[in-house]
């Protein structure tokens, strides 16, 4: 997979061929971290940038009849051009993703290039989706429940007779499940760690930064104008930094998952021991908190540190990576 990039920042035009391994180096200053961040948020959201078209027919017939299949092989000829579309739709909202004026990226392309594809059906695939209050997604009693079977490219559709939902809605979560199935076993899911000096200890900047901004909105109005008041709110950080504080922000649901290291310790011993190492301790939730507590050592007193002091926050997402 290549990204090309033109005026983008310090980059006039340039490609970056993804390997197992890349490694981007240079002196300060000169784009690195745009360019890694850029590469994340792409495959980050390609799902939701993709801009697959469901046929009249297939939603006529589902709102009509409450079910329909959808043909997934006519979608795999157009792949490159429904990426060359994605790169465009992200390409148009960078100053969004960066958090920086609009002109900074007025003229910046950024486009994805998916070499020798071929759609892999051999996985089953189920989704249900279910429209709360307000069309919020939740996973339960499913209005919208979608399922391919193995070795199968129909993907069949089923839309419950009671539920109302907006046509626009319904070709948005199909062409994002659509998109999921045609490019997931080809790309990465992508987890960002964000550089020493802009990391963790920024989540704590941003709970005053969205503390203070509430305070103000209500003590200067009257009435509570919920935009303006979302306006103040938002993140004063790239995407990346936030998804960082994000998991922070939700360390202790996140702890509570195992991934396949935490799940088969046997198998995995020497990675686990090579990361109690380098970590030198734990982390845990103290008042809401999260806390680094140092192996003790003899003679000593046991200490605890906040995860945003130097040498715990080095460490602390790779953690999470691996374990969670």
């Amino acid at each position: 997979m290549k990204f090309d990039f033109k005026n983008f920042g310090f980059v006039d035009s340039g490609s970056i061929e993804i390997a197992d391994l890349t490694i981007l180096c240079g002196p300060n200053n000169v784009g690195k971290t745009y360019v890694s961040y850029a590469i994340y948020g792409f495959m980050k959201n390609i799902f939701e940038l993709s801009s697959i078209k469901i046929s009249k027919e297939n939603l006529d017939e589902l709102k009509d009849n409450g079910f329909c299949k959808i043909q997934l092989d006519q979608y795999t000829a157009n792949i490159q051009s429904i990426l060359t579309q994605a790169g465009t739709e992200f390409s148009k909202h960078l100053d969004t993703f960066f958090n920086v004026p609009q002109e900074l990226f007025s003229n910046s392309s950024i486009s994805f290039n998916l070499e020798k594809y071929a759609a892999d059906f051999s996985q089953p695939f189920t989704k249900n989706v279910q429209f709360g209050g307000k069309l919020k997604l939740i996973e339960k009693s499913p209005a919208l429940r979608l399922s391919k079977e193995s070795g199968e490219s129909i993907l069949n559709v089923v839309l419950q007779d009671a539920v109302d939902i907006p046509i626009r809605i319904i070709q948005n979560i199909l062409a994002e499940q659509i998109a999921e199935m045609l490019l997931f076993s080809r790309l990465p899911h992508p987890f960002v760690i964000t550089s020493e000096r802009t990391g963790i200890s920024l989540f704590y900047k941003e709970l005053d930064i969205s503390k203070n901004a509430i305070l103000e909105h209500l003590s200067d109005n009257d009435k509570v104008n919920p935009f303006e008041l979302f306006n103040k709110m938002r993140s004063r950080y790239a995407e990346p930094i936030k998804d960082n504080i994000d998991i922070v922000r939700d360390y202790d649901t996140l702890n509570k998952r195992k991934s396949f290291i935490r799940e088969d310790k046997d198998k995995y011993n020497s990675i686990n021991e090579i990361l109690r190492k380098l970590i030198g301790g734990t982390f845990k939730t103290v008042n809401k908190q999260v806390m680094y507590h140092p192996q003790k050592e003899r003679n000593r007193n046991t200490i605890t540190l906040p995860v945003y002091s130097k040498i715990p926050k080095k460490m602390f997402i790779i953690i999470i990576y691996f374990f969670i």
